[in-house]
């Protein structure tokens, strides 16, 4: 893939990015709408004052951008001290050591690619060059494994609910945390290699990231992992009109594939009104429930609200298609397994006897959703005739 990446230097190459964020954003995602330029077909806002804004290009066109806070060239906004806990940093560095990475995008033709990874790697090397010590930023609950996999890890800033993505999980980098980023086989590791002689600076660093406000199934203690498997086995035995249940994802399995399907999953601390899933999203992640009820909404109407024991959105899972409907947490307090998608299509195309199970199973839980709507347009029917 050949394209060349920039820094934003001109007006008229910031409002070159602005147009790529309405294309994407608002005329695909059909996100923004109530803060978009219309007009200019242009999305823009009060966090791209100061930033720096980084795009690719390839043959004259935009294929990609983000967007960079640098606590050294213009003071954090309110949104993103609030959003990022920023203030947690402060008793260890200072804020020109800080950078907010947000508004990453690519064009739909080029996800998935080497684009993505490239971008990150360019703001490795300004971290390196501008002396920051900690790169903040968020994403979905289907990308954690991603960022992980660059070395970025949750911290103890709360997952947040944005109206336009749904939940979403704030990430930590501590640029200069070899032995971290050694860990997890960072890609950036050789980026950011340097003599590092204040080991111990860098460990208060790293130690104000505070607990992970999301956990990796694998790195759970035993006892949490084992209440999440005793939640997987429970059957749901709601039988209301709108029942989207009654059939457990993991009936027949080993528990070893259990153990090693969820083993890349997330576990999930939600909070009431936290939006989950926005119709119209395309995104494909597996939800199960393990403690608190969610609501899902069609039309603004709630057609049934789940509860400890389901499973929510295997329908984008298997079309690969758009969310149908908004899940929202109903209860004060939710806890959700995220499943890892390539995990979870790994095994479903593996043509094994779990892959044939895994899969009748899923079958089972979309069609106990579509006979009661069927049902009920069947009685509609037959009213009206």
């Amino acid at each position: 893939m050949d394209f060349t990446l920039h820094i934003a230097q001109t007006e008229a190459e910031r409002e070159a990015i602005y147009r790529l964020r309405y294309e994407v954003y608002v005329e695909e995602m059909h996100i923004f709408n109530d803060v978009a330029d219309h007009e200019c077909r242009m999305l823009y806002g009060e966090n791209d004052t100061d930033a720096w804004l980084m795009y690719a290009k390839q043959d004259g066109q935009l294929i990609g951008s983000l967007r960079l806070n640098l606590g050294k060239y213009g003071q954090f906004s309110d949104e993103l001290e609030e959003t990022y806990d920023l203030q947690r940093f402060r008793d260890t560095i200072q804020d020109e050591q800080l950078l907010v990475l947000t508004r990453f995008m690519v064009r739909k033709g080029y996800r998935g690619s080497r684009l993505s990874y490239r971008m990150i790697e360019e703001v490795a090397e300004i971290c390196k060059r501008e002396k920051i010590e900690v790169a903040v930023c968020d994403c979905q609950p289907h990308l954690i494994r991603y960022y992980q996999r660059m070395g970025f890890r949750s911290y103890a800033c709360p997952v947040y609910n944005d109206d336009a993505f749904g939940i979403m999980i704030p990430l930590a980098f501590v640029i200069r945390d070899l032995a971290y980023l050694a860990d997890t086989r960072s890609p950036f590791r050789k980026v950011l290699e340097q003599p590092v002689e204040d080991l111990g600076f860098i460990a208060d660093v790293a130690a104000s990231l505070g607990n992970a406000s999301v956990s990796s199934v694998a790195e759970l203690p035993e006892e949490k992992a084992n209440w999440i498997l005793e939640q997987l086995s429970t059957e749901c035995t709601d039988i209301t009109p709108h029942a989207y249940c009654g059939t457990k994802l993991f009936e027949s399995l080993p528990a070893q594939e259990v153990k090693t399907i969820i083993s890349k999953g997330h576990l999930l601390d939600l909070k009431q009104d936290d939006l989950m899933i926005r119709s119209g999203q395309q995104t494909t992640t597996v939800f199960m429930i393990l403690a608190g009820e969610v609501d899902i909404c069609k039309g603004g109407q709630v057609v049934h609200r789940a509860v400890a024991g389901e499973v929510i959105g295997e329908l984008g899972f298997l079309l690969n298609s758009r969310r149908t409907a908004d899940v929202r947490v109903a209860s004060r307090h939710a806890q959700v397994l995220s499943f890892d998608e390539s995990r979870l299509k790994q095994r479903i195309k593996s043509r094994t006897p779990t892959a044939a199970q895994l899969l009748y199973n899923l079958c089972q839980i979309l069609a106990a959703r579509v006979a009661p709507a069927q049902k009920k347009e069947k009685s509609m029917f037959m009213v009206a005739a």
